[in-house]
């Protein structure tokens, strides 16, 4: 026996306890959000309902956002659901946004994706700072001349075994790649260093 789509969609109806699915996550997903997926998957073997999750997650995430002020810098949204949310707002999607998410939901998702990218873009700027960084004071004509400067002993405590070179003002916080902003500290005292900042 072979059920259509319609008289699942009848038998559902019909059926006064039904009221939809919950999905994993604990949210209810609506008959006719299941239907339309179902319907979807049996004509063209696509299944939209990890899409449908994953806009209801990102849903929560922006109301989060408003509610606590959760900063985007420290819960960063994944790559994929970034992707995801670009697709949704181009109305690209199985599943129309403006369904989804009401308008200010939308304009926040918009800002949303604007932070998002900021962060990306000055972490990986940040990455490259970081190896340029390395690169210099692995130089060991910098290495030799600093070490000389500051007599083999760390600036800090005065300690003589496991020195390093350190960024008084640190890469981080856009200190250079300059002799004059470069120290000797031993091991202990620069994680103290770096602990603090």
């Amino acid at each position: 026996m072979v059920i259509t789509i319609e008289q699942l969609r009848n038998f559902l109806i019909n059926s006064e306890e039904y009221l939809g699915l919950t999905m994993r996550g604990c949210y209810d997903l609506p008959m006719e959000d299941f239907i339309s997926s179902l319907k979807e998957f049996v004509e063209n073997d696509s299944n939209p309902l990890f899409e449908h999750a994953q806009l209801t997650y990102l849903r929560w995430q922006l109301n989060d956002l408003v509610k606590y002020g959760t900063n985007v810098y420290t819960n960063p949204i994944s790559k994929e659901t970034s992707i995801l949310a670009r697709t949704a707002l181009k109305k690209k999607t199985f599943w129309n946004i403006d369904y989804m998410m009401n308008y200010d939901q939308r304009k926040q998702l918009r800002d949303l994706l604007k932070l998002d990218i900021q962060s990306r873009l000055n972490k990986r700027l940040y990455k490259n700072k970081r190896k340029v960084a390395t690169i210099y004071t692995a130089s060991k004509k910098i290495r030799a001349l600093i070490f000389a400067r500051d007599g083999k002993i760390c600036r800090q405590c005065e300690a003589t075994t496991n020195l390093h070179l350190d960024h008084v003002i640190p890469v981080k916080k856009n200190g250079k790649n300059e002799i004059s902003n470069l120290q000797v500290l031993c091991r202990s005292c620069n994680s103290k260093k770096s602990s603090k900042l």
